[in-house]
């Protein structure tokens, strides 16, 4: 559960994307997000790292890809940041956010993490994800993981 006591769904990216994001006049998340009956405002994932930058990796799940953005100053992601490869399969949790960037006029889906982890045995790990996305989102969250 989160502080709004609302809870973080384990999602595959592609969900992430397919969403409904209430936005407001400025282009900035106002409220929830919506996925079928869920409401949500942070989402669990778990992916490969395809890229790194100084504040930020992108992830990606082989159903799309997101940027995750990490706060050095915190020392947990300093420490992530210093021993993530690209390649690395990870887990990140954060509030989604929508951001424009400057010279763009698309708004762009965003991960502001606050927990961040290298998960030892990718294969193994992500053949298990799969399999737990696929029995918790039919059986709890009431939709198949093609939405």
């Amino acid at each position: 559960m989160t502080a709004s006591g609302k809870f973080a769904p384990k999602l595959m990216i592609v969900q992430v994307h397919a969403a409904e994001f209430c936005l407001n006049p400025n282009g900035e998340l106002a409220g929830d997000v919506r996925l079928g009956s869920l409401e949500f405002d942070r989402v669990w994932l778990q992916a490969e790292v395809a890229d790194i930058a100084a504040e930020a990796v992108l992830l990606n799940d082989t159903t799309g890809q997101i940027e995750v953005h990490l706060q050095p100053a915190n020392p947990f992601h300093a420490k992530f940041l210093a021993e993530v490869k690209v390649g690395d399969y990870v887990c990140a949790i954060g509030q989604v956010q929508v951001t424009t960037y400057e010279g763009s006029d698309t708004p762009e889906i965003i991960l502001e993490a606050h927990q961040v982890a290298i998960l030892p045995d990718a294969e193994q790990r992500r053949q298990l994800w799969q399999s737990e996305l696929t029995e918790l989102q039919s059986k709890v969250y009431g939709f198949n993981i093609q939405q």
